[in-house]
């Protein structure tokens, strides 16, 4: 606004018009150009009061539309809601549906229908996932080991042992139905569009259950104003928690009232977030977080799943991924030796079992949440051989203690895969386990590590009916 009143002083014209629509559009997106926005400002009767009574309208409208405050006596413009129906009117949307039409035009990803919208013929699954063993297999054909002469390239295959009902978190966007409800919207990637879903054949039964009442639950007026995501998370044991994201201001008072009645209505945890410093927790003395306990070779790993932080989805799958990792990093005398290096540790989840196998960990994460969660769960599972430090990759060189040998390094990089930091600093190991949640980038790090060797691959179907696979890898220095 202040930038509006400085042209008091100046003539009206087309510059006036021009100005004020560049400050409206860093405060709204709704008319789509300046021709349009002129009508917005009242007529002039001079020009000076042109200009005052513009700038007025201008500075009323754009508060109204960022703040929902009334900007005169009974006159209130609700603010911009983000749940929207269809692709077509987000932007944001309309983005991801371009983005992946052009990855199906070019080859890179092929328009699958996935059970978020309609669940599929069991039957099936097995003639699915050999076609996503096959492309891994030509992607890294030239780096998966060759045990036997004459033997293709050896990659061991887990199968999910749930091929439905197995996601333990998943995110929605919003869509607004009416004032008091909201309903969820899926992409789906035959039509490249958003659309309504009331149920999802691969989220967890719990988390279905907890789709319908959140549809069914009724909201006191505008309590869902502005809600545009929703991430909903269960463990094993039937807990959940519902985190919803909101584009706007969040009221302690009020928006803390609707979190607790929703949290009983759901029986479950509730968040509501508009960013990492606006937050309302109401869990009903659950806490902010859901425990999830996996057993392995007669110990108990407990892991904090948590809004918005990394955690992996397919909870039984990851069991099997826990055990590779585990034997992987195992000595050959199968004591323990030696010290682990992890990067990216997240909550701890692979941290904890491989430790049994080091005299020494040092594990980092630059999620705060995330660290929090790894330090808790290593000492409620007696795990006290682990440091986990927030540190980025460039800064890890902190943390070694004098006289430091570098001996194994286990990775789990996001979709990225590893950046030239991380590269160097894997070339001084004797032994990498590198997790990837992305064949394409592990294929080019593989290319970069001339230094090491595959020794083992696997190949986890961590999300089955889609064209996302988990790949295992262990190298170790020629």
């Amino acid at each position: 606004m202040h930038h509006a009143l400085r042209l008091l002083e100046s003539p009206i014209g087309p510059g006036w018009v021009g100005f004020s629509w560049q400050v409206y559009r860093s405060c709204d997106r709704k008319i789509k150009n300046p021709q349009d926005f002129a009508s917005v400002l009242r007529p002039p009767c001079s020009a000076t009061a042109a200009v005052a009574s513009s700038t007025v309208a201008l500075a009323a409208y754009c508060s109204r539309r960022t703040t929902g405050r009334p900007t005169d006596a009974g006159s209130t413009v609700k603010p911009r809601r983000r749940g929207v129906a269809s692709a077509d009117s987000d932007p944001h949307k309309r983005v991801i549906s371009g983005r992946f039409r052009r990855k199906v035009a070019s080859g890179q990803r092929r328009a699958r229908k996935v059970p978020l919208i309609a669940s599929q013929d069991m039957a099936a699954y097995e003639a699915e996932l050999q076609e996503k063993v096959a492309e891994v297999r030509e992607l890294l054909k030239d780096h998966l080991p060759v045990h036997r002469e004459g033997q293709t390239g050896s990659l061991e295959i887990v199968r999910s042992p749930e091929v439905s009902h197995y996601r333990h978190r998943i995110r929605f966007a919003l869509s607004h139905p009416n004032s008091n409800s909201v309903g969820f919207l899926v992409f789906d990637p035959e039509t490249a569009e958003f659309v309504p879903v009331s149920q999802s054949p691969v989220a967890s039964a719990r988390i279905n259950c907890l789709m319908r009442d959140v549809m069914e639950v009724v909201a006191p007026t505008q309590a869902w104003d502005c809600a545009y995501e929703a991430e909903l998370v269960s463990n094993t044991t039937g807990e959940a928690m519902a985190s919803f994201r909101y584009d706007r201001p969040l009221d302690p008072i009020v928006d803390g009232e609707w979190a607790a009645h929703l949290a009983n209505e759901l029986d479950a945890a509730v968040v509501l977030e508009a960013n990492k410093d606006d937050r309302i927790v109401a869990a009903g003395g659950r806490g902010d977080y859901l425990v999830q306990r996996n057993e392995l070779n007669g110990r108990c790993y407990p892991q904090h799943f948590m809004d918005y932080v990394f955690s992996q989805t397919n909870v039984q799958l990851n069991k099997e991924m826990q055990r590779w990792v585990q034997a992987q990093t195992r000595s050959e005398s199968g004591l323990a030796e030696g010290n682990l290096l992890e990067l990216y540790c997240g909550n701890g989840n692979f941290t904890l079992p491989a430790a049994q196998n080091f005299l020494e960990v040092i594990a980092t994460e630059v999620d705060r949440r995330a660290v929090s969660a790894a330090r808790a769960c290593a000492a409620q599972a007696g795990v006290r051989n682990v440091r986990v430090l927030r540190l980025k990759a460039e800064e890890v060189y902190r943390a070694f203690p004098p006289g430091y040998r570098p001996g194994t390094l286990l990775v789990d990089p996001p979709r990225a895969g590893l950046d030239q930091t991380c590269i160097q600093l894997a070339e001084k190991f004797e032994r990498i386990v590198y997790i990837s949640c992305n064949p394409e980038t592990l294929r080019r790090d593989l290319d970069t590590l001339s230094s090491h060797r595959v020794t083992d691959a696997c190949l986890f179907d961590q999300f089955p009916w889609t064209d996302h696979v988990e790949v295992g890898v262990r190298l170790e220095r020629v």
